[in-house]
């Protein structure tokens, strides 16, 4: 039982990430985890056009395109303009949508002449602006086109409105921050809101992620509403850059955000983007459903990386959307069946179960000549219809009662193509998502659900804390515990003191200490810990800086305080270098990317002022000298490395 708690080491660290999750995130509603959703056939939801049967009719159609992450830059070789503006030229006239959304990170604004390896530092770049203005500026007056601006927008514009902030300088930037139109058909209106939930401060990178929902924000949010609710609206729709995972909330929130806005107006999904496709594991992006089950929350791959954008559809007020990646022609998007989590949203799978038609809407590229050939839709791998595709909308009909339990995959094929369209699983009962078990699948799913129900602020303040606090707790125990107390002279004293004060500083200290951190405020030094981020005497929250933050106490000290103890186990070298050695390496490694990213992110000055890069550096080479030879093994122990026992007469 001596070295017990060293075997649980490694599930302490890992319960350490866990526990949070299950706290202060995670899913908490149990119609995500049940096998069926009561709210996708309640009847009540449906209209007596769908009681009656539809889908055989030419459609109320409203379409709408989703751009984001756009990242306009001059060091990517023309990438970033080349596709903005295939969008521009080839997909927005060919779809002629009734309104175009670009939800943020207008344009990149880093600093691209930086030595190689180093961060980059950021800062707001004129020509930047001006190349999104000039492609932006011929399609910005053939329809309804709205921005708002991301956290890239945002980077060291000092405050809103002042003289860094670039995207409010732009004629066609709205002053506030919840801007709103308003798409009137003869079938009805549609409302499109778009809401900023930047910082009212921009830091600049890599402080400048999380955005910030503030009680303002919601206020404003809430008359926007009162005052356009003279006329009835059809469906609602609300943009913003950041998902609600990486969002700040004055409420803490108790309730999520959809929910906090979704007793204000009904809001039919709220689409963000960010995140980009996640190092690509979510190729489609990240795709939720509200808690209460009312609304999804799709967040949209970028453009710039992932080459994405997203087609938006209302037919007879029933939403649909779907990812396209540009450059791949027909565009496709199938209104009725929608996938499974679409169809959880009230009254949909009882609308499809009631349709008398597959319902396709097709988009070709006009500089291809390709005569109009066959559209066929099989559903499980069975021809469910086929007809002639055409530019539009295209009808196949099918029976629903054939599929009305179960979850089915359908798939779209045009032209004689061996590859599907479109393909999406779809019920009509509101089953799970999944037909089968997929162990890939599943893992995507549990990622998705903790990506979009985890509230990263409030989660990444917990594993810092929670961090720190498990490294004393550490060293306490291998102070006072009896079972090593023989082992302490090993551990050397100064080391151990150096370590236990150091570690309870940066818990009530501050970890980085940062020249210009926001530009245009008096205090030239900013101060940066988990207790919050201080300049002058302005206050910001820590949220922005929590993932560094995390990313150090995790992968820095966890591993420095645990070399430090393991290390005073073994004797030999050989030891030493298989059981501690890869904490060294992960140690090291980290500690050397943390000071190049924020040497070239704020200069060199910073790596010698703040408390967590240079003393760090110290402490780790320090203990790594002193411990690393194993004649610094007390002489109480034995060569096989257990203490001797005196015996007691």
């Amino acid at each position: 039982m001596e070295n017990l708690w060293l075997r649980w080491l490694p599930v302490f660290y890992i319960s350490g990430f866990a526990l949070p999750f299950l706290l202060y995130g995670g899913q908490r509603d149990v119609r995500w985890w049940s096998s069926t959703n009561k709210f996708a056939t309640d009847e009540t939801f449906l209209d007596s056009e769908t009681v009656n049967g539809w889908g055989d009719d030419s459609g109320k159609l409203v379409t709408i395109i989703q751009i984001t992450d756009t990242h306009m830059n001059f060091f990517d070789g023309g990438m970033a303009a080349e596709k903005f503006q295939y969008c521009l030229k080839n997909v927005i006239p060919v779809v002629n949508p009734d309104a175009v959304v670009v939800t943020g990170d207008l344009t990149n604004s880093k600093h691209y002449n930086t030595f190689p390896f180093l961060g980059k530092f950021s800062e707001q770049r004129p020509e930047e602006w001006e190349l999104y203005n000039n492609l932006t500026r011929k399609t910005r007056a053939s329809l309804w086109w709205m921005e708002i601006p991301g956290n890239h927008d945002n980077f060291g514009n000092g405050e809103r409105n002042g003289p860094g902030d670039f995207y409010h300088r732009q004629i066609w930037a709205s002053p506030q921050r919840v801007s709103s139109i308003n798409i009137r058909k003869p079938f009805g209106t549609y409302r499109l809101l778009t809401i900023d939930a930047t910082l009212e401060m921009g830091p600049h990178r890599p402080f400048n992620f999380f955005g910030h929902a503030t009680e303002d924000l919601i206020r404003e949010f809430r008359d926007t509403i009162t005052r356009d609710s003279d006329y009835p609206v059809a469906a609602t729709l609300l943009f913003g850059h950041f998902p609600s995972s990486t969002m700040l909330f004055d409420d803490s929130r108790r309730r999520g955000f959809i929910q906090s806005v979704q007793d204000l107006a009904s809001i039919s999904a709220y689409m963000s983007g960010h995140l980009h496709s996640i190092f690509n594991l979510l190729p489609n992006g990240l795709r939720s459903l509200s808690r209460d089950g009312r609304s999804l929350e799709l967040e949209t791959p970028d453009l710039w990386t992932s080459s994405s954008f997203r087609m938006i559809v209302f037919d007879h007020n029933r939403l649909a959307e779907h990812v396209h990646k540009i450059g791949q022609w027909p565009i496709v998007v199938v209104t009725n069946p929608t996938p499974a989590l679409s169809t959880s949203v009230p009254g949909s799978a009882a609308a499809a179960a009631r349709s008398s038609h597959i319902r396709v809407l097709l988009y070709r590229d006009r500089k291809l000549t390709r005569p109009t050939t066959q559209l066929k839709v099989e559903i499980d791998g069975q021809v469910a219809g086929h007809t002639d595709g055409l530019e539009g909308l295209n009808l196949v009909a099918w029976d629903p009662d054939t599929y009305s339990s179960g979850v089915h995959n359908l798939e779209v094929f045009v032209d004689g193509a061996d590859e599907a369209c479109v393909s999406f699983d779809f019920s009509l009962d509101g089953s799970s998502r999944f037909p089968r078990f997929s162990l890939l699948s599943t893992a995507l799913y549990v990622v998705e659900i903790l990506l979009s129900r985890t509230d990263f602020p409030r989660l990444l303040e917990k594993l810092i804390i929670l961090g720190i606090l498990g490294c004393i707790v550490i060293l306490v125990y291998t102070r006072y515990s009896p079972s090593y107390t023989a082992r302490w002279p090993a551990l050397r004293r100064s080391v151990w003191w150096s370590l236990f004060a150091y570690l309870g500083w940066l818990l009530l200290g501050w970890f980085y200490v940062i020249p210009g951190l926001v530009p245009g405020i008096q205090a030239r030094y900013a101060f940066v810990g988990v207790l919050g981020t201080r300049t002058g005497d302005h206050k910001i929250s820590s949220s922005d800086a929590n993932i560094s933050l995390a990313l150090f106490v995790w992968f820095t000290l966890v591993p420095m305080v645990t070399g430090s103890v393991v290390s005073t186990r073994y004797q030999s070298v050989r030891r030493r270098i298989l059981f501690v050695g890869p904490l060294w390496v992960v140690f090291l490694t980290r500690m050397a990317g943390t000071i190049l990213d924020m040497s070239g992110a704020y200069g060199p000055t910073v790596a010698l002022l703040s408390p967590c890069l240079a003393p760090t550096a110290f402490l780790g080479v320090y203990s790594m000298r002193t411990l690393w030879n194993p004649s610094d093994v007390s002489e109480s122990f034995r060569p096989n490395g257990e203490a001797k026992v005196e015996k007691s007469t």
